[in-house]
């Protein structure tokens, strides 16, 4: 998938206490020109202190590729690198 910079996409973040161990519930709807075409639902265990780089990554490949996220994690957004 080619990088999408034709539009702005947006980041939505619900700060929410999750199940013990879950770092994140991340939803990202990839689109197309037609509109969105998939939609991936990801439960981010947490592991420690790689998991915000992990979570950091997927947020940026995602992002570069036109995506539109959703998240719900009990940490603030700060915290997890969303400004």
């Amino acid at each position: 998938m080619e990088p999408d910079t034709s539009e702005k996409r947006s980041v939505h973040h619900v700060q929410q206490e999750l199940p013990h161990r879950l770092f994140a519930v991340v939803r990202i709807s990839w689109r197309s020109e037609h509109g969105i075409e998939i939609v991936d639902e990801v439960k981010l265990i947490d592991e420690g202190a790689d998991t915000i780089a992990v979570f950091a990554k997927l947020m940026c490949e995602a992002i570069e590729h036109g995506a539109e996220i959703s998240i719900i994690c009990p940490y603030d957004s700060e915290h997890i690198g969303l400004h």
